[in-house]
């Protein structure tokens, strides 16, 4: 009886917090970064006067999602209302590919899948121009990308919500494909790398988008994604929330860092996994080893994936030998010379093993 009641003490504490979410002030994240406040209006977060803008215009479709699923019993709505009856590891599975120990460690690969980039402010935006998301997701899954970030934001990433659906129709087909695959024993996958002639064992989707409320994971969850990346810089003294959200509707989340100080704070708060930015989102600028430093910090049980201007193979294995399970390839994945053999040469290297606290702090 009295495990029930802590039980039920501990939901109804976490539920409240989400559903007094909207009508919360935005608190500051003290903790996690030392240069400024974070409270999701201010324009001060990112710099310049662009992403400013896009957190402006995510708050309108917020309310606009409140409107558009303000029926109680609509599935979204349900989702974001109780705890579900089981959590999914979809997610971290297709990330980290082997065990604390494991003499055969291979890394990683997430594609970030996107048309603009907002943050490089020295780039081009224009990033990729597939029309067919679904059709992109299967030519990235056959290279051998373990896990397709699909960026959902249009006016900042230039994605929308149907491409979240048209990549979550391609996995779904891949999975039957699978199916028929086991029952044949010339289409099993490599037992040494876990590949299948038609790309990796495990595969996941993660939904990219300014997060910022619980019901926008509980959308991208409905339309099929395994998991949402909630970047730290933007959702400030907010992420506690998101990340209980998430636990509760029994879905995974990837705290983005920058700093050692969202870093921190990250982990404090519970993250089990972390993607690791080189780019700084409040001024744009790059920092080469920002990742590799960030990682000395992070105990080895926390997932982690680095991210920002990944670009090669061998940047990759310095990177899998600090610890990183995975790497994440956006621009990389058009700009390259050859993509698909990028990919491969990553996925068939062989880190060595990952022993607890050796390649950060002690679990």
């Amino acid at each position: 009886m009295s495990s029930c009641l802590v039980y039920w003490s501990t939901f109804t504490l976490i539920f409240s917090r989400i559903q007094g979410f909207q009508n919360r002030e935005m608190c500051n994240a003290v903790a996690c970064r030392h240069r400024v406040s974070l409270d999701v209006a201010s324009p001060s977060i990112l710099g310049k006067d662009f992403i400013p803008q896009l957190l402006e215009r995510k708050k309108w479709e917020v309310r606009e999602l409140e409107s558009q699923y303000a029926d109680p019993l609509d599935p979204v709505q349900l989702r974001l209302s109780y705890v579900a009856e089981k959590s999914s590891l979809k997610l971290t599975r297709a990330l980290r590919l082997f065990a604390l120990g494991d003499e055969n460690r291979r890394v990683s690969v997430v594609g970030d899948l996107k048309r603009l980039s907002p943050t490089a402010l020295n780039m081009p935006r224009t990033v990729g121009s597939f029309v067919d998301a679904g059709r992109r997701a299967d030519e990235l899954f056959d290279w051998g990308v373990n896990v397709l970030m699909v960026n959902t934001d249009e006016t900042g990433w230039g994605g929308n919500k149907n491409d979240l659906d048209s990549v979550a129709a391609a996995v779904k087909a891949r999975v039957e494909r699978r199916k028929t695959a086991s029952e044949n024993p010339e289409l099993a996958p490599n037992v040494k790398t876990g590949v299948y002639a038609s790309g990796p064992m495990h595969t996941a989707i993660l939904c990219k988008d300014i997060i910022i409320h619980p019901l926008q994971i509980a959308e991208a969850v409905e339309r099929g994604a395994d998991g949402v990346l909630l970047i730290a810089s933007v959702c400030g003294g907010r992420l506690p929330d998101l990340m209980d959200a998430c636990t509760i509707m029994g879905t995974e989340c990837v705290v983005e860092c920058h700093t050692p100080n969202e870093c921190a704070y990250a982990i404090e708060q519970g993250a089990m996994s972390l993607m690791l930015n080189c780019w700084d989102r409040s001024d744009g600028a790059w920092h080469a080893d920002q990742a590799e430093a960030v990682r000395r910090m992070v105990p080895d049980h926390v997932v982690t994936i680095a991210a920002g201007g990944m670009g090669s193979s061998d940047q990759a294995r310095r990177l899998s030998d600090c610890g990183f399970d995975g790497v994440c390839l956006g621009r990389a994945l058009v700009l390259h010379p050859d993509p698909p053999q990028l990919v491969r040469n990553i996925r068939d290297f062989q880190a060595s093993p990952l022993l607890a606290g050796v390649n950060g702090n002690a679990i």
